[in-house]
């Protein structure tokens, strides 16, 4: 019994000895009572001035850092939590709106904003920030409909601008907002000129819409439309053809809204063409393709329609190739350049019925290849198998799109244009009458190592403007990655133009009947026409435009 009392005693003692020796050791983490760092920034204002001015939507940019990593920060106004945020980088947007109805009698009323950071271990560190809400002027609403979805979009910001490029009003939309309002706070009347942009990013670069010379009486919403939207087709795009004849100069033209295709006389055994579905139409395309094989020396002319799904085991025939239906025109040119060298282009376009035509959805019927101006005449195919038609023809600096096929005389304008570039302003100079737009794109179609893609389109009342700035960015479109070439470089100016529509009398007329309702102006206008500067390129440059014509 002794024994075992001793035993007991014994192991009792090396146990203690143990959790002592294990205790001077390793002892226990000191607990983690340090407060992490932290900062805010409001977009659009400066920290330094107290109290800070916002309107109805504020944006908190946070920077918090801790050892053992931020758990959230969260924002508070008037001691009433409004947002928080678990993910760096740390951003919350508030909506003020509820707080400026505070203040009836009042147009602005001040806040305490603060901005809490904890960190995982539960530590807090707290910014306070007093705040003047004021009630905006609201300059115009974008209604986004739900099916209006790009699926390479990034960002998307709008942003309001004085006629002279001061920023006055900014507001990012987010992928589920379906109306947003560009407010100011800015003293501005409801018929005092202003610029509103329109500017999104996508993987291919930054893209900006600019509408000048409107006003909140004038342009109180746009209605945005959605466009089609499309993917590669995944069926065969290789395909077998049989039946060529080596002819010198023969060519095979495949083109369409929807399709491309190539073709080599060197190995004329092998068509591919390339096909892209729209996978959001109303109004789905025909599935119709359309071949023309051209000779540049005969000029003879032959086609081929083909169904869309054409299918991958079928041979294509120039055998099958017909003139059917096919007629050849002229147009007679007035006041043509009798120069050699006068850069000429045009293209007829075909659609097989009035839903193909209102959503444009095209095909090549002639592209002008091969063709010259002979004795001021220009001839052209047209096919008799479609229903509606549209041509460009760019003479010169003269330029003309026109919704049917062309008039048997075109006598181009005689306006005279140029233009100038003083730093971030560019002006125009020209002898028009009866212009009603100005339009300047911004960019280059240049690839080299310095390239950074962007396009920046802005439209303004070529009656009443003849110097327009390009506007001040906000803060939040600086970190996208053209702004630092953008803003250190000359403005790569594309094209300058200035333009006429049929059935649009002024520009203000332009903006109610194209921009409002986000039409295409083709479908308002059946005949365009006007006078271009391209840097570029001897013929009118026209892209698919965002937004604007």
């Amino acid at each position: 019994m002794y024994f075992l009392r001793s035993t007991a005693i014994l192991l009792i003692a090396i146990s203690f000895f143990y959790a002592c020796s294990s205790d001077s050791t390793d002892p226990a983490p000191e607990p983690d009572t340090i407060a992490p760092t932290l900062d805010f920034t409001i977009s659009g204002t400066s920290i330094s001035s107290s109290p800070i001015v916002v309107g109805d939507q504020m944006e908190i940019n946070i920077s918090a850092e801790d050892a053992k990593g931020i758990d959230k920060v969260e924002a508070f106004i008037d001691n009433e939590k409004v947002g928080e945020d678990t993910s760096s980088p740390f951003n919350i947007i508030v909506d003020l709106s509820v707080y400026t109805a505070k203040s009836l009698t009042k147009k602005s009323q001040n806040y305490t904003l603060r901005v809490d950071a904890i960190d995982t271990s539960g530590n807090t560190s707290s910014l306070e920030q007093t705040i003047t809400i004021v009630t905006e002027k609201t300059l115009v609403t974008i209604n986004i409909p739900e099916t209006y979805n790009d699926p390479n979009l990034i960002e998307f910001y709008l942003f309001a601008s004085t006629m002279e490029g001061q920023l006055i009003g900014v507001k990012k939309v987010e992928p589920t907002d379906s109306s947003i309002t560009v407010s100011t706070l800015e003293d501005i009347s409801e018929n005092e000129p202003f610029m509103l942009t329109l500017a999104k990013l996508t993987p291919y670069g930054a893209q900006f819409s600019t509408i000048g010379s409107i006003t909140s009486s004038l342009l109180p919403e746009i209605n945005l439309e959605s466009y089609p939207l499309f993917e590669n087709y995944t069926g065969t795009n290789t395909f077998q053809a049989s039946g060529y004849e080596d002819t010198e100069d023969d060519i095979l033209h495949i083109f369409g809204n929807r399709y491309l295709g190539s073709w080599n006389p060197s190995n004329p055994n092998i068509v591919t063409i390339d096909r892209f579905n729209c996978i959001d139409c109303s109004n789905p395309s025909t599935d119709s393709l359309y071949l023309v094989k051209r000779n540049l020396s005969t000029n003879d002319y032959k086609y081929l329609t083909t169904a869309w799904d054409i299918d991958g085991d079928e041979i294509i025939s120039f055998d099958d190739f017909t003139d059917v239906g096919v007629v050849k025109r002229e147009i007679q040119i007035n006041n043509a350049s009798s120069q050699s060298n006068t850069s000429f282009n045009y293209r007829i376009l075909g659609y097989f019925n009035e839903s193909d035509f209102e959503d444009n959805f095209y095909h090549h019927v002639d592209t002008g290849l091969g063709s010259s101006i002979t004795d001021n005449k220009i001839n052209y195919y047209y096919n008799e198998i479609f229903e509606n038609f549209a041509f460009e023809l760019s003479l010169g600096n003269y330029y003309t799109y026109q919704t049917n096929l062309p008039p048997s005389t075109i006598s181009p304008l005689d306006w005279t244009l140029d233009y100038s570039l003083d730093e971030r302003t560019i002006s125009i100079q020209k002898n028009s009458a009866d212009d009603i737009l100005g339009k300047i794109t911004l960019g280059t179609t240049i690839i080299d190592e310095d390239y950074i893609p962007y396009r920046w389109e802005l439209i303004f009342n070529s009656q009443e403007i003849t110097a327009i700035p390009i506007p001040e960015l906000p803060e939040a479109i600086k970190s996208w990655e053209f702004y630092e070439a953008f803003s250190t470089s000359p403005l790569q100016v594309g094209q300058v133009e200035i333009k006429k529509y049929k059935n649009i009398v002024e520009y203000d007329d332009y903006i109610r009947k194209v921009i409002a309702n986000n039409q295409k102006a083709y479908l308002i206008s059946d005949k365009i026409e006007s006078i271009f500067i391209a840097t570029e390129s001897d013929y009118h440059i026209t892209t698919d435009d965002w937004l604007i014509d």
